[in-house]
């Protein structure tokens, strides 16, 4: 986080354990905080307004907004100071935050310094509950999409279908619902959607980056379909998926994609 946060809670931290004894609180009352630049774990924020208010052993980050990566973000923060008699207990972090409009290959390329050009806006949001001392613990919850979107041209995707990908550049939308908790994150719904195929994702990833993912693409028989009147797709979508069922395992910067069609591989 930017040092103008860290002090502010700082500050209230040493109040509190002054006040302590004669149970008197400190009082935080909604003044306008800027930061030019916060940081959250790997991700960067610029121009972030916030208004911290203290309530009873409560730092609330009230109606947060910041740009990042091409779009915005907003949402709070609570901050869960240690009770005066634990100071040495773990501050708890609870948030939640809204995503809009942000630029995928701008993420990707602050993220890994390659974009594999990837492109598309990604609008979503997080719910999640840190513990200072434990962030591995990491618990919460959200949703991800990412519209207009060129994401079948990743190797991992683009080695799925038949004929080349890039001529449907922009139209792509991958729609997710996602959990957080026992050290991954886990895809409780994932679907992209391209005018080549259908792919539903399953599966979690590791905090540390391991994929233990699970894809199965149904094709658009559009040529067939156009003949039968739809039966094709009834008849070979079955057979089609089930050949084309892939496990996805490596590194989430280096996925390596397996043959998996009878499921044999455990995501």
């Amino acid at each position: 986080m930017s040092r103008v946060i860290l002090v502010c809670m700082a500050l209230c931290a040493l109040r509190l354990a002054a006040a302590a004894e004669s149970d008197l609180l400190p009082v935080v009352a909604g003044e306008v905080l800027h930061a030019n630049t916060v940081e959250f774990g790997l991700l960067s924020f610029r121009d972030v307004v916030t208004r911290p208010e203290l309530r009873g052993r409560q730092l609330i980050f009230d109606r947060c907004q910041g740009k990042t990566y091409g779009g915005m973000v907003y949402g709070s923060l609570a901050v869960e100071l240690p009770p005066a008699d634990h100071p040495d207990a773990a501050t708890m972090y609870r948030g939640r935050f809204e995503l809009a409009n942000a630029d995928l290959a701008t993420v990707l390329r602050q993220l890994s310094g390659n974009q594999q050009s990837l492109s598309g806006v990604v609008s979503g949001w997080l719910e999640f509950a840190i513990p200072s001392d434990r962030p591995e613990q990491m618990t919460g919850r959200g949703e991800l999409t990412i519209r207009k979107a060129s994401l079948v041209q990743l190797p991992v995707l683009a080695n799925l279908l038949v004929g080349d990908p890039a001529g449907a550049k922009g139209q792509d939308q991958l729609d997710t619902r996602f959990e957080i908790g026992d050290g991954k994150l886990t895809l409780v719904f994932a679907r992209l959607d391209s005018p080549a195929a259908q792919i539903s994702i399953a599966g979690h990833i590791d905090f540390n980056g391991d994929l233990h993912l699970g894809i199965e693409p149904a094709f658009t028989n559009k040529v067939a379909d156009a003949v039968s009147l739809g039966v094709a797709t009834l008849i070979l979508n079955p057979l089609t998926r089930r050949a084309a069922r892939f496990a996805v395992r490596g590194q989430i910067t280096h996925p390596v994609l397996v043959s998996d069609p009878f499921g044999s591989s455990k995501e």
